[in-house]
C-alpha cells in the first residue's frame, strides 16, 4: 500500500466561472465525501496532483489531505478528464474509515506470457480487462493482483474466481462474473477449416448423385 500527502484549500465559490478561475491559477477543483460524512469542496495544486496521477496505481493510493490544519485520510475515487487533452478537470476523493471496507480499482499484472503453453502453440491471448474492483479495509489495500499465464492452453480461460487474493480482500459484486483472459488460436481455426472441407465434399457427392439420377431419367 502506498500513500501521498497534499495540501488543499476550501472552495467558497462554485460554477463554471469559479472553476475556470481556479484552473487559471493552477488549481484543480475536487470534492471529499464519505459515508455519513460532511462533503468538503476543495481546490488542490494541479501540477502536484497530475505528477502523482501519472505515476500509476492512483486509485489504490491512500492520500492525506490537509485542510486548514486538519488532516483527512482519503482514497481517489473518480477522475474527470478533458475529452481531448486528457488533462485532469475534477477529482472525487472518498473519506476512509479504518473499520469500513472500501471499493478499490486494482491493476491486473500478467506474467509468463512468453512461456504460456497456448501461445507457444500459436494461440492468441485475449485480455478482456486490466483492472478489477475489490473490497477491503484501508489497511489491506493492494495496488495490483498477479495472473500467471504459464499453464494456460488454447481454448482455456481464466476467471476472476480462479485468482487467489490476499486475506481480507474480496471481489466486489460488480466484478464477480468477470473473465479476465481467454486464449484462442490454431486449433479452432483448423477445426473450422476441416469442417468446411467436409461440407464441400458432401456437397460434391450430393451433386454427383443428382446428375446420375437425371441421366437415368433421360
Amino acid at each position: 500500500m502506498t500513500s501521498f500527502a497534499i495540501n488543499a484549500e476550501k472552495r467558497e465559490q462554485y460554477g463554471k466561472s469559479a472553476t475556470r478561475k481556479l484552473r487559471n491559477n493552477g488549481k484543480l477543483p475536487a470534492i471529499i465525501y464519505g459515508k455519513n460524512q460532511e462533503n468538503h469542496a476543495i481546490a488542490v495544486d494541479y501540477k502536484d496532483l497530475t505528477q502523482i496521477y501519472k505515476k500509476g496505481g492512483f486509485y489504490t493510493k491512500i492520500c492525506e489531505i490537509t485542510i486548514s490544519g486538519k488532516v483527512i485520510k482519503v482514497i481517489p475515487k473518480e477522475i474527470t478528464l478533458h475529452p481531448v487533452t486528457d488533462n485532469i478537470e475534477h477529482i472525487d476523493f472518498y473519506m476512509l474509515n479504518d473499520k469500513e471496507k472500501v471499493k478499490i480499482k486494482a491493476n491486473i499484472k500478467f506474467t509468463n506470457e512468453a512461456r504460456c503453453a497456448g501461445v507457444k502453440k500459436g494461440g492468441v491471448l485475449n485480455i478482456t480487462t486490466r483492472k478489477i474492483e475489490l473490497l477491503c479495509y484501508p489497511s489491506d489495500i493492494i495496488s495490483e493482483i498477479t495472473v500467471d499465464l504459464a499453464n494456460l492452453n488454447i481454448g482455456e480461460s481464466i476467471h476472476i474466481n480462479d485468482i487467489k487474493l490476499p486475506e481480507n480482500v474480496t471481489i466486489s459484486k460488480k466484478s464477480s462474473s468477470l473473465t479476465i483472459v481467454t486464449l484462442v488460436g490454431r486449433v479452432e481455426e483448423e477445426t473450422t477449416e476441416t469442417n468446411s472441407g467436409k461440407t464441400t465434399d458432401e456437397e460434391k457427392e450430393s451433386s454427383t448423385e443428382t446428375e446420375d439420377n437425371n441421366n437415368k431419367q433421360e
